[in-house]
C-alpha cells in the first residue's frame, strides 16, 4: 500500500507551444526555507491561494508530501524578505491540460505544465499524477498506460530514477541552480531536448 501523503508523478520535457491552444495558466511563485532535497520546505503563492509545503526526496517517481493552505497575502509579504529563503525564487506559469484520451478508475487525469520564467526561462516541463493508486502493480499499470499515449508535444522524461543527471530539473534544485547557471553543454543538452521534434 502506497502512502496516501505520496505525490506520483512522471514528468517530461515540452516541445513547442501547441499545447497552449487549450490551456489554462495561473502565476506561481515559491521560495525555499530550506533547499535540503531530503526534507525541503517552502512557501508557495498560486493564483491568489497560499500554501507551505513539506517534500521528502524523491524515490522511483514518489515524493513524500505534506501541504497546508496559508492566507495569499501572508505568503506575498514574506517575499519581500528575502533573508528568510535560500536560494533563488522560482516564478512560473502553470497551466492544466485535461487528459480526455483515457481514464483511470473512471477518474480523468490533467497534465500540468510549468512554463518557467525569470531564472529558469525557457525551460518548460510538463507533469502528469498517478492518482488513486494503492499497489505497484497499478501504478506500473497506468505508468505504461500514459506512456503509451503521450501528446506529440511531450518530449524527453526526465525523471531522475531513470535518468539520475535529470534531477537537476526538480525545483529545488533549480532554486540552488537555476538554468541562467548552468554550464553552456548542459543549456545546449536542453535546448537539442526541446527543439528535437
Amino acid at each position: 500500500m502506497l502512502d496516501h501523503h505520496s505525490e506520483i508523478e512522471l514528468r517530461f520535457l515540452v516541445r513547442g507551444e501547441s499545447w497552449k491552444t487549450s490551456a489554462r495558466a495561473v502565476k506561481i511563485e515559491q521560495r525555499y526555507i530550506s533547499l535540503n532535497p531530503d526534507r525541503s520546505v517552502r512557501i508557495r503563492r498560486s493564483g491568489n491561494r497560499g500554501f507551505l509545503t513539506i517534500k521528502g526526496s524523491r524515490q522511483h517517481n514518489v515524493n513524500l508530501e505534506y501541504e497546508w493552505p496559508i492566507p495569499s497575502d501572508q505568503a506575498l509579504d514574506m517575499f519581500k524578505h528575502p533573508q528568510l529563503f535560500e536560494g533563488y525564487p522560482i516564478v512560473k506559469n502553470r497551466y492544466t491540460i485535461p487528459e480526455n484520451r483515457f481514464t483511470w478508475k473512471e477518474r480523468n487525469l490533467e497534465w500540468h505544465i510549468d512554463e518557467f520564467l525569470d531564472e529558469n526561462y525557457p525551460l518548460c516541463i510538463a507533469e502528469i499524477e498517478l492518482v488513486d493508486i494503492r499497489t505497484e502493480a497499478e501504478k506500473a499499470a497506468l505508468t505504461n498506460l500514459i506512456l503509451e499515449s503521450l501528446p506529440k508535444w511531450v518530449g524527453y522524461q526526465i525523471n531522475a530514477d531513470q535518468h539520475p543527471d535529470e534531477a537537476r530539473y526538480h525545483n529545488v534544485h533549480l532554486a540552488k541552480r537555476p538554468v541562467s547557471h548552468w554550464e553552456f553543454n548542459e543549456k545546449k543538452q536542453l535546448m537539442d531536448r526541446i527543439l528535437k521534434v
